[in-house]
């Protein structure tokens, strides 16, 4: 593992523990594991090894102090129900302490709930701090991120289910992305084209930290309209008639648009003609 290394750096993460005595494993030693586990979905789904790598030295920064919020709290989430959990010859037992009462199921799974809660908190931290890097770029974790709009867990959940959805932030996010793949596919073949979608999208993945302003603001309002359609489940078409019509008045700052089908569109609309040969022919 290259962030939680040892118990003391995992100890200064973990609120509310009681040392251990001799002779007994430290949490370190009893969570390795899903420690291990959590340290590599962070690096497969967020940031890279090479990335991961940058990150790990030194440990005092503020990226360092998310990432290691993050898998310690995805660890934990994984490994409480089976904490107190030992197994004998005979089958499971619980580990038992004269002094210290059992936590009831109710405050375990408030627990459960905090650490969910602050795995979601530090996903969406840790994806800004990774914006910063300039290795993060060409890395796979970021071109999945840009396949949509829809790149920031948090802010995107919230805005389409407010705070009424069930289940993790991360699986309802996994699962919107998939449905705003469909709707941006479909504005890009009747308004924007693939390219100029695409410049959107890898906007949104940095976060909407570029020098064009024009861009910026018009990648912000077709993620809007793309989160619209997502909640509405209709088009919000007065919406795109006005990104449309700044897109036009600003058309250097959007040359890939310019250079593709769909602006031809909007500027040589097809004319009908009343032909004879027409199938649509009348007097």
């Amino acid at each position: 593992m290259k962030i939680i290394i040892d118990n003391e750096t995992l100890l200064a993460l973990v609120p509310n523990t009681i040392s251990t005595v001799e002779g007994e494993r430290d949490l370190y030693s009893k969570i390795r594991n899903w420690l291990m586990d959590a340290e590599q979905w962070v690096m497969d789904t967020l940031t890279g090894e090479d990335v991961l790598d940058t990150i790990a030295e030194p440990t005092t920064t503020a990226v360092w102090n998310t990432t290691a919020n993050l898998i310690v709290s995805k660890a934990l989430m994984n490994a409480v129900p089976s904490l107190d959990l030992v197994l004998t010859p005979n089958g499971f037992g619980i580990v038992s302490n004269s002094n210290v009462a059992p936590a009831s199921k109710e405050r375990v799974e408030r627990l459960m709930e905090s650490l969910q809660r602050r795995c979601d908190a530090m996903v969406a931290r840790l994806l800004a701090h990774l914006t910063r890097f300039e290795n993060w770029k060409s890395t796979n974790q970021y071109k999945w991120l840009a396949e949509t709009l829809l790149c920031d867990p948090e802010h995107n959940v919230l805005a389409v289910y407010g705070r009424k959805y069930q289940g993790s932030q991360w699986d309802n996010f996994l699962a919107l992305r998939g449905y705003a793949k469909l709707i941006e596919d479909a504005l890009s073949e009747k308004w924007f084209g693939y390219e100029q979608m695409q410049i959107f999208r890898n906007e949104a993945a940095l976060q909407f930290t570029s020098e064009n302003k024009s861009v910026i603001y018009v990648a912000h309002m077709v993620a809007q309209a793309v989160i619209y359609e997502l909640r509405n489940r209709r088009r919000d078409r007065w919406q795109l008639d006005r990104i449309i019509d700044y897109m036009r008045k600003h058309e250097a700052d959007f040359e890939a648009w310019t250079s593709s089908p769909q602006y031809e569109l909007f500027n040589n609309p097809p004319v009908f003609t009343n032909e004879k040969k027409s199938q649509g022919y009348f007097f």
